[in-house]
């Protein structure tokens, strides 16, 4: 979240809370929402194959979170072949020759 990259994609106006990260207490919540992204491997370091496909869902949970009125998401964690892991600085992510993949979940909500 701290990169150049994901800096310049994400909009300032949502904010994400990882985990059980501090946030204010929701007015409204629109509900959980799953993000499934995926991304190019081939040539690229796991590493950044696996930056990548997480980029691209914070993106897909910032559209929904526009979508829906909100300002944040909530209690997101990993959800990499159904199974929960939830952490303020890590992610699961499945990198292959060819793919990478995550999974995430959160509650898009609103936040006065």
């Amino acid at each position: 979240m701290n990169s150049a990259r994901a800096k310049d994609t994400l909009r300032s106006n949502v904010q994400f809370y990882f985990g059980d990260q501090a946030h204010a207490r929701p007015s409204k919540s629109f509900g959980t929402f799953t993000s499934k992204k995926k991304s190019r491997a081939l040539g690229r370091s796991d590493e950044d194959a696996c930056r990548a496909a997480f980029l691209r869902a914070m993106v897909s949970f910032q559209d929904r979170v526009l979508k829906e009125g909100g300002n944040a998401v909530i209690n997101l964690k990993s959800y990499y072949h159904e199974n929960d892991f939830s952490s303020a600085t890590h992610f699961e992510c499945g990198a292959g020759g060819l793919i990478a993949g995550v999974t995430m979940v959160g509650e898009v909500v609103l936040i006065d």
